[in-house]
């Protein structure tokens, strides 16, 4: 009789630890959004210098790469901007809200500054082409 009671509570604890084990953690996501964060704000930086570097180049240059480099400027801008939006529109602070409503809030914020940092990785690769070239030409 004793085994009776037991198993079925060794079954209700297993069955318990697994689903917790199972259901996502919005602190973890969170995290992983923060961190993203830090390190795209660091492209942003570079970024920034790059389009310092463009921007005297394009000051200098009166040829047909005036179009390019302004194109590059445009969007390393506009990533600006991007960064910028998220960053005022992005609340860390889930109070009120239920585990399930954080962690797809959080996941939604992830994957915009994942999009964010993606922008930010192809116009540096493009400045950075870009400033190659010219002065390998030289």
């Amino acid at each position: 009789m004793r085994s009776l009671v037991i198993c079925p509570a060794i079954l209700l604890v297993t069955v318990f630890v697994f689903s917790c084990k199972n259901q996502e953690n919005y602190r973890e996501i969170r995290s992983k959004v923060v961190s993203v964060h830090d390190k795209v704000m660091r492209d942003a930086d570079l970024a920034h210098g790059l389009y310092k570097s463009l921007d005297s180049v394009y000051r200098n240059i009166g040829d047909k790469d005036t179009v390019k480099v302004l194109a590059i400027m445009v969007n390393i801008e506009k990533a600006n901007h991007e960064m910028e939006e998220w960053m005022e529109h992005f609340e860390p602070d889930v109070s009120g809200k239920d585990a399930a409503e954080s962690v797809r809030y959080f996941k939604t914020e992830l994957d915009k500054i994942y999009k964010i940092d993606h922008r930010y990785k192809r116009v540096m690769v493009d400045a950075d082409h870009y400033l190659d070239s010219r002065y390998r030409r030289r």
